[in-house]
């Protein structure tokens, strides 16, 4: 009777367990100082640009689409006038459309934390067919890009949205 109860109250307390799990486990970077919610661990490649650019991808890949975090630094004093800033985040953003072979469907200004500017912009990709949806913010000497590209349907599913909108800095 013991045993069975004890059985009981251990195959009870691991379904409790199981069942506070979340699904998709919050990535947290420490050294990048964001959190974001993929559906798996992501693979964390770093890449050295001309100059003293460094940009570190965080990324899963789909079967229709993927999911990306990349933080660069090196470029970004800092100290930049307002309309810089504006004019990085444009060029950062035509950039991100040009290497993706897209045309740009939609562009709004943004922040986050109520302080750090940013854009959120949506691009039809041209060859091969899909979409693109993305994010980026500077917030100090760090540009961060947030996006979701793939299918169409991937880009616009719940998946990518709840990732998109999962983005947060932990400053």
């Amino acid at each position: 009777m013991c045993k069975a109860l004890l059985s009981m109250c251990v195959v009870g307390l691991l379904a409790l367990v199981a069942g506070c799990q979340s699904e998709d486990p919050v990535f947290v970077s420490k050294e990048f100082k964001f959190t974001a919610k993929f559906p798996r661990p992501p693979e964390v490649k770093e890449k050295r640009g001309t100059g003293r650019t460094t940009t570190t991808f965080s990324n899963v890949n789909q079967k229709t689409g993927v999911l990306q975090v990349a933080v660069s630094e090196g470029e970004i004093r800092g100290d930049e006038s307002g309309e810089e800033i504006q004019r990085m985040l444009d060029n950062t953003r035509d950039h991100i459309i040009v290497n993706a072979r897209g045309k740009l469907t939609s562009s709004n200004s943004i922040t986050i934390v109520g302080k750090y500017p940013g854009r959120a912009f949506t691009a039809k990709v041209i060859q091969p067919t899909g979409a693109l949806r993305a994010r980026v913010y500077i917030a100090g000497n760090r540009l961060y890009q947030v996006w979701v590209v793939g299918l169409p349907e991937y880009v616009n599913s719940d998946e990518a949205t709840a990732f998109l909108e999962s983005f947060r800095l932990t400053e």
